[in-house]
């Protein structure tokens, strides 16, 4: 038996909706109560498809299944967006068994494979917990009979990612070996101390042409607007000069177009250029894009720029009432980034 009743919260359309017992409330995203209905008669009609044969789940409405169950545990709209991409991604490669319990554990472990290659081992595994969390949840929701195709499959070994800085001379490797982008991103990435989400996201107008300083509202800090206050070195000023051609307003647009569409992405290729490059050990651990703001903090501490000034390029300790009256002159930022090696 299906029922179902919509309601209204602000401007949305929700349905509460009851099948075989179970209730559960989905958001129909609309504002109109015409395209609420034709939703919720969409939806409920959906119900009753699947109700025909509770022990047949194909893949095509097994999210539907997943994301109105009630086995499933809570999760922000974010998350379950994440989820549904990657299920997406499975049912793409699986359109030869469309019918869950037809899908082989060899057809599994085929897919898996070839998935190895172009992902990092970091994003293998969550994507097959995901798929793994999906499936599970369907079949307790359903009833149906599924085999178990990820039985057997072992997570993969994630490399160590070593917490400390570069030294000179294997970023002075790293910068004369990169081409393009990623050698322009080696020398600001080392020369401003920015994560590389802050890095690689840098747009032309956080130079200020009044004082000629870089100002950054870092991610990790754009709840409270705390800003990184640096003046740029010549050899920054030098990459911000070559990107005026770009036809973007960032300085780095085709790295920035593959971090936003997959952040490990450009994580693992960083990380495979300095391995091949610095002929490093995987067992010992590999350097992490962050090794460059912890030689950008050595650089500067054995400088003996003062400690202030460097919390201030930083964004360090904002938390901190003392910190919010410590505004640096022009000269003392230009000063800490003239101390920096030039590796050109």
């Amino acid at each position: 038996m299906k029922q179902g009743y919509l309601f209204k919260r602000g401007d949305t359309y929700y349905l509460r909706r009851t099948v075989d017992g179970k209730r559960s409330t989905v958001s129909l995203r609309v504002t109109v109560k015409a395209q609420a209905v034709a939703a919720r008669d969409r939806l409920l009609s959906e119900d009753a498809k699947l109700k025909i044969d509770r022990g047949r789940v194909t893949a095509g409405n097994a999210w539907c299944v997943f994301e109105c169950s009630l086995c499933r545990r809570q999760c922000s709209p974010s998350t379950l967006a994440g989820y549904k991409a990657q299920w997406g991604r499975f049912v793409l490669k699986m359109t030869d068994s469309l019918d869950l319990a037809l899908i082989t554990r060899e057809q599994v472990s085929a897919y898996l494979g070839a998935l190895k290659g172009s992902v990092g081992a970091n994003t293998w595994n969550k994507h097959v917990n995901c798929l793994r969390y999906v499936w599970k949840t369907v079949q307790l929701d359903t009833g149906a009979t599924l085999p178990d195709v990820f039985l057997g499959i072992q997570a993969l070994p994630v490399p160590l990612v070593r917490h400390e800085a570069f030294q000179v001379e294997q970023i002075q490797a790293l910068y004369q070996a990169a081409e393009g982008e990623m050698r322009d991103i080696i020398g600001v990435a080392a020369h401003t101390g920015l994560r590389r989400v802050d890095c690689i996201n840098l747009q032309k107008a956080s130079l200020s042409p009044l004082d000629g300083l870089i100002r950054v509202v870092p991610q990790k800090t754009r709840r409270i607007s705390a800003e990184a206050v640096l003046a740029p070195s010549a050899l920054v000023l030098d990459v911000w000069g070559r990107s005026e051609g770009n036809g973007s307003p960032y300085l780095f647009p085709g790295a920035r177009s593959v971090l936003n569409a997959c952040p490990q992405t450009w994580g693992a290729r960083f990380q495979r250029f300095s391995v091949k490059t610095l002929a490093l050990n995987g067992d010992a651990g590999l350097y992490g894009f962050h090794s460059f703001r912890h030689w950008f903090r050595s650089a500067l501490t054995d400088s003996l720029v003062p400690e202030a000034v460097i919390n201030v390029m930083m964004c360090h300790g904002q938390g901190q009432v003392s910190a919010r009256y410590v505004h640096p002159s022009a000269d003392a930022l230009k000063g800490a980034a003239d101390s920096l090696t030039d590796f050109r």
